[in-house]
């Protein structure tokens, strides 16, 4: 009976390690990574990745193919145990394609990416990045792709049994596989939703500033050089402007909407944009003490312009970035506030048509896709 209660206990250790098999000792999570390529391609796609992915909490398992089989990736294995499992498919000259299975085997992504030039180091930038990206978002625990039921749909071609080229005659004949080139509509994580944060700040004119908070949401695709949206709303805290014999008091609320190319790296990034927008501000008419004017009654007042930006940024983790962004806004309408003087108006003072700005901006993924 001594025996059995030890050998119990040892099988259920051993039952734990195996449910376990997935996450090591250090808390790294196991990622098997096939690449089926030449043996060339398949070195030089390793030395690519290696970086990249060993900035993350990952164990990957290298695993090299002559070619990958769709069936194989809608096909879950009992006992598997990995985090995740890549394949990636350059067997073709033309395009390199990837899946990604998560952890449950429940949902599948599949990316086509283009080598107009080739297996070259642009490519194979990029095919890291989505790599990389795509466990990032697993581990932050967003979903990825499609479901298995819609892969299963999605790669049916691919999966249907090739038909055979006779290479001799007779009893002699060679039958030869012949392989299904991948197809499909392009992937279900073409364009990404995001939100975000920001604070800025405005040149409103020489020595007044005023500056506030603020929230964003957008949209954006993907790859090392991708095109991006944004709409944003912020507060403008009020500022005074003191002069003589009539100042103001501005607050209000900026409304912006801009296009952006972002290019993007493992660690840096770099945007640029443009847009318009429009502002609308709270203005009330100050006399300066002492000063004999009569003070018009506060009222709103809105102003169309454009932006142009320019944003060094750092990624955070996974898709979520921050950046300091630059750039100027320029109105459409010049603002002059002036004081009647003896029967003629006369500029007390205005704001700057063009004011530079700026800022600190916070974006997330928010793991929505389109």
């Amino acid at each position: 009976m001594r025996w059995l209660g030890r050998s119990n206990l040892l099988c259920a250790i051993v039952a734990a390690i195996c449910v376990a098999g997935s996450v090591h000792a250090d808390g790294r999570k196991r990622v098997d990574l096939t690449i089926a390529a030449s043996p060339a391609d398949v070195g030089a796609m390793e030395r690519t990745l290696r970086n990249p992915l060993g900035r993350l909490p990952v164990e990957v398992v290298w695993k090299h193919a002559e070619r990958v089989d769709a069936s194989e990736v809608i096909t879950p294995k009992q006992g598997d145990g990995a985090f995740a499992r890549i394949w990636l498919d350059v067997t073709s000259a033309q395009t390199a394609t990837l899946y990604l299975a998560d952890a449950p085997w429940e949902r599948i992504l599949v990316r086509h990416v283009g080598l107009p030039k080739g297996l070259d180091e642009v490519a194979r930038e990029e095919l890291a990045f989505i790599v990389r990206s795509s466990i990032d978002a697993l581990l932050s625990g967003s979903q990825i792709g499609m479901t298995r039921a819609q892969a299963q749909t999605e790669l049916a071609p691919q999966t249907a049994p090739p038909k055979a080229e006779r290479h001799g005659t007779g009893a002699g004949e060679v039958h030869k596989a012949a392989r299904v080139p991948p197809r499909g509509r392009a992937d279900r994580e073409g364009i990404r939703l995001g939100v975000g944060a920001l604070y800025e700040a405005q040149l409103l004119r020489a020595g007044n500033v005023w500056h506030g908070p603020g929230v964003l949401v957008g949209a954006r695709g993907e790859g090392a050089v991708r095109a991006a949206g944004v709409l944003s709303l912020q507060y403008r805290s009020p500022t005074e402007v003191a002069s003589s014999p009539l100042g103001a008091r501005f607050q209000g609320f900026s409304l912006r909407t801009l296009a952006r190319v972002e290019w993007v790296g493992p660690r840096l990034a770099l945007a640029g944009g443009a847009g318009i927008g429009i502002d609308t501000v709270y203005v009330k008419p100050i006399r300066a003490e002492g000063a004999v004017a009569r003070v018009d009654p506060p009222r709103w007042i809105t102003a169309p312009l454009v932006r142009a930006t320019a944003a060094p940024g750092v990624r955070i983790s996974g898709e979520s970035f921050l950046w300091l962004v630059t750039g100027v806004d320029a109105d459409f309408v010049e603002s002059n506030y002036s004081v009647l003087r003896a029967g003629v108006w006369k500029n007390s003072f205005s704001t700057w048509q063009v004011r530079p700005f700026l800022g600190l901006e916070f974006s997330a993924s928010t793991g929505v896709s389109l």
